[in-house]
């Protein structure tokens, strides 16, 4: 899935909280045992947790993108199924040559429009 619009806010928790906390997991491996202290041995745990733990957010990333347009996308049906029961409520009152009923009309396509915007993947 593309980049959704909860990537800055997910990209500025990553940098604050997720990677410090991948740190901290990190040296507690490392100073668990002694011996995983010598030579390159540190560098390829750090090295092997570090993709892992990328891989784990990225996979995080893409559930959290795809639970925000699933929340926009019902926010913006229910905006455009209220803005149609305006209109035919509107049509019954006063008919379809009233100023509001073209005013409604217009609610009604613009609710529309951003539905189809958000639903359409």
């Amino acid at each position: 899935m593309g980049a959704g619009p909860a990537d800055k806010g997910l990209d500025t928790f990553k940098t604050l909280v997720y990677d410090p906390l991948i740190d901290v997991v990190v040296k507690k491996i490392i100073a668990s045992a002694s011996f995983l202290s010598f030579g390159p041995i540190a560098f390829i745990i750090t090295a092997v947790v570090g993709l892992v733990a990328d891989k784990i957010y990225a996979a995080l990333k893409e559930i959290i993108n795809f639970q925000y347009v699933l929340l926009l996308n019902e926010q913006h049906h229910a905006a455009f199924v209220e803005a149609n029961q305006s209109l035919r409520k509107i049509a019954k009152e006063k008919g379809i040559d009233s100023e509001e009923y073209r005013n409604a009309r217009s609610k009604r396509r613009s609710a529309l429009a951003i539905f189809a915007r958000y639903s359409g993947t």
